[in-house]
């Protein structure tokens, strides 16, 4: 049990009333003046922004690209790296604002990959943001670019991570828990100045940007290469409007007989594959069993067993346990929920375009905690024939993310669903184990090179980090 004390005046301190022991623990020790600045020089962070929020006005037949908060989307370096095209008469409702050069976005989830935002000469006219955003105008007197710089600092994220956010699952945070932070009252000269120590470390940061790749690109280029295959094949298939099908080809790997634009498009893409590459064969041939998920209910406590979210896979392959949930719920058969060493894991359901991604477990000998996979994830098993890494970037290159956009079921396009059925309809390449293993390989090479890479911008971001706390301190 952990015990905190804090005074009633500083529960009354928040218009909540909130009463949990994360959030009073830095109340109690230093009213969140967590930078230390003096009673004297203090402002807070509502006196340098203001939130302030533009509907995007979404005109009849145009695509525009819409930016969810999740990481697919813009990555830890404030990029945007993806996107989900949406339309006038297809987008969901979470996707709604518009932004300008001067707004600064914050994602308003606990663990948020993605650091504050600030898209100066960048032509936003086409992108549209999700509500999941805090968006911010700077008030007079600062630069924005100060601004930015901390909003995006360490300690400020972590009292996000650690302190202010409510809730169980995805958790969020109130924006006045953020605003009422303190901050030193600077000068238009000193954010200036600091700004010019700043420009050489981003030009640094500039120059090694130009050399990455997103792990999607990779794995794409690798396959591409390896089979021969041509990604604009598949975007003349994306395009297309209209679909000639025969009637022999009706029953074709379509027992339920489906008729829709959006699986016979599915049906092209596999088509391809099979022309292309000798040695495609059907997912199904290969899989010896497959078992879904469970969610119990989770507390707010780091208390009990681990329960992965949705996010635990992505693009990488590799399945993720920074951000779990927690439980105590019992269930008789709980041990066959526990993520085990070399488990293969797809996303049972998602968005169109995150639906059905894949990536193994590679558990470290000294976790010995237990992890549960939720009822959103698949867990397959396969013969001796499939090297699993290899089949996780199959899944998760151009040719699973074509296929499992289309053929995927669900009346919302923001949450659709894959089946047993469609997995085992799923047509990959399948060379002998050496090249799967060659494929591998390669991958990991590049990939290793992109984190190396990610590494040396993560100590100038450091860097940077120092000079505004320094500015900040002074």
């Amino acid at each position: 049990m952990i015990v905190s004390k804090t005074k009633f005046s500083n529960i009354a301190s928040d218009c909540y009333l909130r009463c949990d022991e994360k959030y009073h623990s830095v109340e109690s020790l230093c009213s969140y003046n967590i930078f230390g600045i003096p009673v004297e020089k203090q402002i807070s962070l509502s006196d340098v922004i203001e939130e302030c929020y533009l509907t995007f006005d979404y005109e009849e037949g145009r695509i525009y690209k819409g930016i969810p908060t999740g990481q697919t989307y813009i990555d830890e370096d404030g990029d945007i790296i993806d996107y989900q095209p949406v339309s006038l008469n297809d987008h969901p409702d979470r996707l709604k604002y518009a932004l300008t050069n001067n707004l600064i976005l914050i994602s308003s989830l606990r663990l948020a990959r993605s650091p504050a935002l600030l898209f100066e000469n960048f032509n936003l006219e086409e992108f549209v943001f999700s509500n999941g955003f805090y968006c911010f105008s700077v008030k007079a007197g600062w630069e924005k670019k100060y601004v930015l710089y901390l909003l995006r600092l360490k300690k400020l994220k972590s009292i996000i991570d650690n302190n202010i956010y409510r809730g169980i699952g995805i958790s969020t945070y109130k924006v006045k828990d953020l605003l009422r932070i303190p901050v030193r009252q600077l000068s238009k000269q000193e954010q200036i100045d600091t700004i010019k120590s700043i420009n050489p470390i981003e030009k640094k940061i500039a120059v090694l940007k130009k050399r990455k790749h997103s792990i999607k690109t990779i794995i794409d280029t690798v396959f591409q290469r390896r089979f021969g295959l041509d990604f604009q094949d598949y975007i003349q298939i994306e395009k297309r409007k209209n679909i000639k099908i025969a009637n022999v080809s009706l029953a074709k790997s379509n027992s339920t007989l489906r008729l829709s634009y959006r699986w016979n498009k599915s049906v092209a893409f596999q088509d391809l594959i099979t022309k292309k590459i000798e040695c495609s064969t059907y997912l199904g041939h290969h899989i010896v069993s497959v078992k879904n998920g469970w969610s119990p209910v989770c507390n707010d406590s780091e208390n009990g067993y681990r329960i992965l979210g949705i996010d635990a896979i992505s693009n990488s392959g590799e399945l993720s346990f920074d951000n779990p949930k927690y439980s105590s719920m019992e269930k008789s058969d709980l041990s066959s929920y526990y993520v085990r060493d070399q488990d293969f894991f797809v996303s049972r359901g998602n968005t169109v375009d995150l639906v059905a991604l894949a990536a193994v477990a590679n558990i470290k000998e000294d976790d010995n905690q237990d992890v549960i996979y939720p009822d959103l994830m698949i867990r397959i098993n396969f013969d001796n024939y499939v090297n699993k890494k290899y089949m996780a970037y199959v899944f998760n290159s151009f040719i699973g993310r074509c296929y499992f956009k289309y053929c995927t079921k669900g009346k919302n396009q923001t949450m659709v669903k894959v089946s047993l059925k469609e997995l085992r309809d799923f047509v990959v390449p399948l060379p002998n184990l050496a090249i799967q293993q060659s494929i591998v390989d390669e991958i990991r090479k590049e990939i290793n090179e992109q984190q190396r890479i990610k590494k040396e911008i993560a100590v100038l971001r450091e860097q940077i980090d120092e000079i505004i706390i320094r500015s900040i301190s002074a």
